[in-house]
């Protein structure tokens, strides 16, 4: 009998292990931490595809990523670009590389699945103007054998949107510009040394793009769109600004959008395209005025543009104002007059806004972030990521607020608000739930990353089945509520995957065993059923459970983690191990607003890959086009 207990017992223990472990982690070295993995999707099997900067030196399971014979390229120079197929076992089925020499600039944007058996990327880069590009499967000696001929269109800088089967096939390629009018509608050109006139032309700078049921496009992009003689030698610029853009798909204008002001340099702008691009449908600057500041800057890390399954866009960005002296607005939606205002010296100010299908905007989120301790360190609160569970109908923002330079409990150098309502952060990765309804999204609850110091460069995070996952780094040590993890010094960071639920209280977390001085950066969580593929870019050593994996300089890491009860819904039991009492946040009744929005329509089921979609011949550029639509600015 007792021996039965025992292997019993034994057999339990190896259940619950099975339940939760790391299967794999697995890596490639890149330069520096501007080159990270931005994201990746998963197939019905399992199969991770991923959307990666890397360099030229970078390697996979000790497999240079780049073939011979590219040889001399230093990994100091612009990044390269990587779209591979990962299977579930860790293996590397198959990759396409974008990479230039010796002058060629690539950049990885965003990655979306596609229906049921496709994916699409976005992707800017540069025709080198020397040497030769990896492209694809295919080099390409000399800029004149590339597929698009870069005369006509300034430097060749390209937008790339490029749809993949799960095979790696193209099924899609479409290269996206952007060129300018002046105020009378004429094409705004400018002069090289060799007078040769060039259309002023633009790419998808920091772009994120997201597909509806029907297939259309959305996407976002840093518009760059005031210009001045002086600075840049153009010609036909009316008072020194633009007066409409040009949207070009494959050398075919798709629409032309008017604008009427000028907008501030590096406002973030909004774009819907038909299927396969065949038409511009709305266009929409979301900042409309800003008050108070000339220009804002703009990060590209911090914008997203997601849909969820209604039919509901959300754009999450990250600005910094230039003139940040005095308390200033940003209006959003003109027509709705949805704005905040903000009061920061050389702070950052980060807003998610949710529009309809046809940009009218809805709401917008921002917190309020009053520096009460300048000296240490300028206010800000930081968004880095979102999700929603519409079964709950909740929305999850994953973001930090302010830090000082000293790491104690007592120093803090912000108080943030929402709606005038205080929240109990300080300087804390937070996540921070709302009632998505479509007027006045109010407070669900919210809880701190249980850090026992200061940190945190960044923070991504996964919801579902009343959990919420938050990937971060934290300082000094980390107080889960099974145990306490003391770091040596309380200026060492450590990194780890902390677990709440919807209520705010903290299930548990994992630690992947690092001590460091350095920023380790947390990256996308992407999740398959009961599994979690973890990416974060590495400066340390970590520890996956049981497996050890070591770094050189940066390193982009892929950690396999499942966890059988990812897939039913998280039930708090008061009398279990490690029960911890949620926060209690501080949040009172607040009045909806009298703007309404229109309600959105029902979301279609996205259907399997489009057997249309081919990608359009190239056509000989024009100055107008009797099927381009014209949008008016408002």
């Amino acid at each position: 009998m007792k021996k039965t207990i025992i292997i019993a017992l034994l057999a339990l223990v190896a259940t619950i292990t099975q339940a939760q472990r790391f299967e794999w982690a697995k890596g490639f070295e890149v330069a520096n931490e501007g080159r990270r993995l931005v994201g990746g999707i998963t197939d019905s099997l399992g199969n991770l595809y991923i959307l990666s900067n890397m360099d030229a030196v970078s390697s996979w399971d000790g497999e240079a990523l780049i073939p011979p014979p590219v040889k001399g390229i230093s990994k100091y120079l612009t990044p390269q670009v990587l779209i591979a197929k990962i299977s579930p076992e860790g293996e590397m089925v198959w990759r396409k590389i974008i990479v230039s020499n010796p002058d060629g600039s690539n950049v990885a944007n965003d990655i979306k699945k596609v229906g049921d058996s496709a994916f699409a990327c976005l992707i800017t880069f540069m025709i080198p103007k020397s040497g030769y590009t990896y492209y694809l499967d295919t080099f390409i000696v000399g800029a004149s054998d590339y597929p698009i001929d870069q005369h006509y269109f300034r430097t060749g800088t390209e937008t790339l949107y490029l749809v993949f089967d799960f095979d790696g096939n193209v099924l899609e390629q479409h290269f996206l510009d952007i060129t300018y009018t002046d105020a009378d509608g004429n094409d705004a050109c400018r002069y090289y040394m060799d007078s040769i006139p060039w259309l002023e032309c633009a790419c998808y700078e920091f772009a994120s793009f997201d597909l509806d049921g029907e297939g259309n496009i959305y996407i976002s992009r840093r518009a760059s769109d005031q210009y001045y003689d002086s600075e840049h030698n153009l010609c036909n610029i009316e008072n020194g600004a633009i007066g409409g853009l040009k949207f070009w798909v494959d050398r075919r204008l798709a629409g032309e959008y008017r604008i009427e002001g000028s907008p501030k340099i590096w406002y973030p702008q909004l774009l819907k395209f038909s299927p396969h691009f065949d038409t511009l449908l709305a266009c929409k600057y979301v900042v409309q005025k800003s008050v108070g500041e000339t220009s804002c800057s703009y990060s590209e890390a911090h914008s997203k543009l997601k849909l969820d399954h209604r039919g509901n866009i959300y754009y999450m960005v990250q600005m910094q104002p230039y003139d940040t002296l005095t308390r200033n607005t940003i209006v959003i939606d003109s027509i709705s007059d949805i704005s905040f205002s903000y009061l920061d010296i050389n702070g950052m100010v980060s807003f998610l806004v949710k529009y309809d299908t046809d940009f009218n905007a809805k709401w917008i989120i921002a917190f309020e972030d009053d520096n009460v301790s300048p000296t240490a360190f300028s206010s800000r609160t930081c968004f880095y990521d979102f999700d929603f569970d519409l079964d709950s109908n909740l929305l999850f923002l994953y973001a930090e607020t302010g830090r000082g330079f000293n790491r104690d409990t007592v120093n803090f150098c912000s108080i943030l608000t929402y709606q005038g309502t205080p929240l109990d952060l300080k300087n804390n990765t937070f996540f921070c739930a709302f009632d998505n309804n479509d007027t006045n999204p109010t407070i669900h609850s919210y809880n701190r990353v249980p850090e026992k110091y200061l940190a945190s460069p960044n923070v991504m995070g996964k919801s579902g089945n009343n959990r919420i996952i938050l990937h971060n780094q934290y300082g000094g040590g980390i107080n889960f509520p099974s145990r306490s993890i003391n770091l040596n010094s309380i200026y060492n960071n450590g990194f780890a995957m902390t677990v709440f639920d919807y209520s705010g209280r903290v299930i548990d977390g994992v630690d992947y065993g690092i001590e460091t001085i350095l920023s380790n950066y947390a990256g996308p969580i992407i999740q398959h059923d009961s599994i979690l593929y973890l990416c974060s870019l590495l400066r340390s050593n970590a520890r996956f459970g049981d497996i050890d994996f070591y770094v050189t300089g940066f390193t982009n890491c892929i950690a396999k983690y499942v966890d059988t009860a990812l897939m039913h819904p998280y039930v708090w039991n008061p009398a279990g191990i490690g029960a911890a009492q949620a926060v209690q946040p501080k949040v009172y009744p607040v009045p909806a607003t009298d703007m309404t929005a229109p309600t959105s329509q029902l979301w279609r089921p996205a259907p399997t890959y489009w057997k249309s979609a081919t990608a359009r011949p190239s056509t000989t550029p024009s100055s107008s086009s009797s099927d381009a639509r014209v949008l008016k600015f408002s």
